[in-house]
């Protein structure tokens, strides 16, 4: 799911209800305690009971309907064309809360992490016959610092300092690895290892042995994105976005900024540059990673979250509001 943005015709649409999905044939959002999906002509097609804590959460798209995950607890799964919604609670003892983005595994399958007390552990849930297909060992941490799902193989960074890489198909731990240096955010699997940054440093592991990637001239803070080859890593305490060619090994471009990027996002341009959206508390700017240059950005202030479906990118608020970039609809 990548949205595809015409930099040359963006149109920050402001909007005072928090809207939770958009495209360009309907929109889901909040209106009152109701969470409504509305036609692009504004007919309503469907709506649930909106969660109290409704600003946590997380959205999966299935194809023919949407899979929302509130609080870590409670679900709400809405088909697009209008039908009527399925709405149920996770059962936290036996399946405990989710702390994690989620993930697709088989066809009624999503995967994510749980926490129950002190314990963290990883499910593969089938959310249609409400019960687990498997679940991994669990770990007594306190959270899940980021995770990302190849092929039904999860990778995790737990209490920024153990990896774990677990087969979600039956819940078997494959490795388990530990460093006594803090691993900050992003993790990502490319040509067989997985990659993450500690000590300043971009590392990568196949779970038996470590490589160290000394990037010179820069001390790395962040993994942000891994596509084509190249890594994509902040600098200067977050604030500097950098690509680094793995093949090469050489540092291709930085680009200097003076606040601390909070959290990122890959998307498309025109005519098919790869994109990399970044948030700060203030704007959320737009790079192109292709060309090695900041393009524009939309200045908003309180920014708490940037999310896209295939073809919006939705800007939300901590204020409630939420604002929207159409994406082109060729996508």
């Amino acid at each position: 799911m990548t949205c595809k943005l015409d930099l040359d015709n963006l149109q920050p649409d402001d909007r005072n209800e928090f809207v939770f999905f958009a495209t360009h044939d309907f929109i889901i959002y909040k209106n009152r305690n109701r969470l409504e999906l509305a036609s692009c002509e504004q007919e309503v097609l469907s709506g649930a009971v909106l969660p109290i804590d409704y600003r946590k959460y997380e959205v999966l798209d299935l194809g023919d309907a949407l899979f929302f995950l509130f609080n870590g607890l409670e679900i709400v799964i809405m088909d697009k064309q209008g039908l009527l919604p399925i709405q149920f609670k996770l059962d936290p003892l036996k399946i405990g809360q989710a702390v994690t983005k989620i993930f697709p595994s088989s066809e009624n399958g999503v995967i994510f992490g749980t926490k129950q007390a002190d314990r963290i552990q990883f499910v593969n849930y089938d959310f249609m016959e409400r019960n687990r297909i498997a679940q991994s060992a669990f770990w007594k941490v306190t959270m899940v610092t980021d995770c990302n799902v190849t092929s039904n193989i999860l990778y995790a960074v737990l209490d920024n300092s153990i990896i774990v890489a677990c087969d979600m198909s039956t819940g078997e731990t494959i490795w388990t690895k530990f460093e006594t240096a803090k691993i900050n955010r992003g993790i990502f699997f490319h040509d067989n290892f997985v990659f993450y940054s500690c000590q300043g440093l971009l590392k990568k592991t196949d779970g038996k042995t470590t490589q160290v990637i000394r990037i010179p001239l820069i001390s790395v803070h962040s993994l942000e994105h891994i596509s084509g080859g190249k890594a994509y890593v902040t600098s200067n305490e977050g604030k500097n976005l950098c690509q680094y060619d793995l093949l090469t090994e050489t540092l291709k471009w930085e680009i200097f900024s003076h606040y601390p990027i909070l959290e990122s996002l890959p998307a498309k341009g025109k005519p098919n540059d790869n994109l990399l959206l970044v948030r700060t508390t203030d704007y959320m700017g737009i790079v192109n990673i292709s060309a090695g240059r900041a393009e524009t950005h939309v200045r908003s202030s309180n920014i708490s979250r940037i999310r896209e479906t295939t073809d919006h990118i939705l800007i939300h608020k901590s204020t409630g509001s939420t604002t929207l970039l159409s994406g082109t609809e060729d996508v």
